[in-house]
């Protein structure tokens, strides 16, 4: 199934790489600039790629002036990611190895060129995509933790009023940042973290600092929905009516269940789309996007298969091959069980609602036997260590409050030794390549964020917006595989004071000194008590509150139609 299915994916790479200029141009004026800006980063040989570049540049020259308006904004759109992009990280993939750095260069001084002789050929084409890109830029640095009145300035600092200003402003930002530092560091090196967009938007500036991932979850959707209600709410209407037909509710198959899980998938399959091209050209080990079933089901696992097959054949159909997205399940015993039947489908899974060593080793076993290209195990730092935190803060008084930062980072380097370790070494010997740790939920103590420097060399990070800022604001020079390092002693024993944290980290055959009251398991016998351990159960709350507000939008959308 796997050499099937890298197969398909290869199929369908050499099919896109075949694109024609005219269905290049046809990209551009459809709206589709980013992917055709992709399409130089990811396809095409050294000469190809140079004819390519040339003839489009001449062509998107000599049609400019008797385009419509729209079209003109689209061309300008376009010239801003490529000029973007060759700078930026995209650029190491494929690019650098297939026609050099000196080529990059000359390439780069011919897009913005071109794109410096279009904008001043039509400022109001030039006004109105910059206006465009401060919205969007707004909403991004909202989403980073300052004010709209902050987000406003700095957006339109950054963006000036031409898209060459900002391609040269951004690609300052962007050169500055620690995470295309790690990503260029690092590129193509074993021990290297991917790193992952914890948002369901703003995929392109991520992609452009080396992030290859994205997830998403209930609070995210939610999130994204109210950036811009209007255009998912009508996004969705289409859905519905181009895969179920009828506009009318009384005579169509769709229910809110099923509603709830296409407005999440409208979501997914446009950073789909955005990661396409990376996940084609790695053959499927990056460019994930996440999708999470229904947290009312967390105890149904045939419900969350169902829902996972729905939506695994809707993107199937909808982008055209194997679909790159992977499935959150909860920790949970039913999602163990949703796990082992989905798994051996080939599908990628990614199991959430995760905290503790146990949970870890449970799935990591299943996975052994999937048939999916990747999957990935979360740990939720942040989401353990506050718990963590406010359980110590009332106990010992001699206790280092600084201990309970490195909750989630002990946890996961507990987990990583489990899971890669030789069999001779007490671990499962997996492939790293295959099955990864993911961790998320990160958090910010001042300036220090240890669930992002003291685990460099897991498998894979997701950064919400606002640890992405936070993280940049000043040099960092981190150990790149800091992943293996030890855990202070006096953070440990002070953490070994938390029953929390205890029942996080110990399994049968580590000290006895660490073990909780009550060692929980995935067991039927556990089910419940799993559920109420803290971190979990907070956790799930929040996301049922959230899919619960989405409910409560998409039936006002479905009421629309009757």
């Amino acid at each position: 199934m796997i050499e099937n299915q890298q197969n398909r994916i290869r199929d369908e790479f050499f099919e896109k790489e075949k694109r024609t200029i005219g269905q290049l141009i046809a990209m551009i004026e459809q709206g589709d600039s980013a992917s055709c800006a992709h399409h130089f980063f990811f396809y095409l040989t050294n000469s190809s790629w140079k004819i390519h570049f040339k003839t489009l540049l001449k062509l998107l020259k000599t049609s400019y002036p008797t385009s419509d308006v729209i079209i003109r904004k689209n061309i300008l759109e376009f010239l801003t990611f490529l000029s973007i992009g060759l700078k930026s990280f995209l650029s190491h993939i494929h690019l650098h190895a297939t026609i050099g750095q000196q080529e990059i260069d000359a390439a780069f001084e011919d897009a913005i060129g071109l794109l410096l002789e279009l904008e001043a050929l039509d400022l109001d084409a030039a006004k109105t995509l910059c206006e465009e890109i401060i919205v969007t830029n707004t909403k991004q640095f909202v989403a980073e933790g300052v004010s709209l009145h902050t987000a406003e300035s700095e957006a339109a600092i950054i963006v000036g009023n031409r898209p060459s200003q900002y391609c040269r402003r951004l690609l300052k930002k962007i050169h500055s940042s620690n995470f295309y530092a790690y990503s260029l560091a690092q590129f193509n090196k074993p021990e290297r973290t991917i790193l992952g967009n914890d948002y369901g938007e703003f995929l392109q500036y991520s992609m452009w600092l080396g992030y290859s991932f994205q997830t998403t979850n209930p609070p995210l959707i939610k999130m994204v929905w109210d950036m811009d209600t209007q255009f998912w709410r009508s996004s969705l209407l289409e859905t519905i009516e181009a895969e179920f037909g009828s506009k009318n509710l009384e005579h169509s198959p769709i229910n809110l269940e099923k509603a709830c899980s296409l407005a999440t998938l409208i979501v997914v399959e446009k950073s789909c789309r955005l990661l396409r091209d990376w996940f084609l050209f790695s053959e499927g080990k990056e460019g994930y996007v996440c999708y999470q079933v229904n947290p009312e089901k967390n105890g149904d696992a045939q419900a969350m298969i169902a829902e996972a097959l729905f939506v695994y054949a809707m993107l199937e159909k909808r982008l055209g091959g194997i679909p790159n997205v992977s499935f959150k399940l909860p920790g949970t015993h039913a999602g163990l069980q949703a796990a082992q039947v989905l798994g051996l489908k080939g599908i990628s899974l990614t199991i959430t609602l995760n905290f503790t060593t146990f949970q870890a080793m449970e799935f990591a076993k299943v996975f052994k036997s999937s048939k999916a290209l990747t999957s990935y195990i979360v740990v939720m730092n942040g989401r353990l260590s506050f718990p963590v935190r406010d359980e110590l803060q009332t106990q010992d008084a001699e206790i280092d409050p600084k201990s309970s930062w490195l909750a989630g980072v002990e946890v996961t380097r507990h987990i990583y030794r489990k899971l890669y370790a030789s069999a001779e070494n007490g671990g499962l010997a997996l492939d790293s390549g295959k099955i990864k740790l993911l961790n998320a939920s990160l958090r910010i103590y001042g300036n220090d964020i240890p669930d992002i420097s003291e685990i460099w060399g897991t498998g894979l990070i997701t950064i919400f917006p606002n640890v992405r800022r936070a993280y940049d604001l000043q040099k960092r020079s981190d150990n790149a595989f800091s992943i293996i390092d030890k855990t202070p002693n006096a953070a440990f024993d002070d953490l070994c004071k938390s029953e929390l944290f205890r029942q996080a980290w110990w399994i049968p055959g580590d000290p006895e000194k660490c073990k909780p009251n009550r060692a929980l398991s995935l067991s039927t016998e556990d089910e419940e008590a799993v559920l109420e351990w803290t971190p979990i159960k907070d956790t799930l709350k929040q996301f049922i509150q959230e899919y619960n507000n989405l409910k409560i939008m998409v039936s006002d959308v479905l009421a629309s139609r009757i």
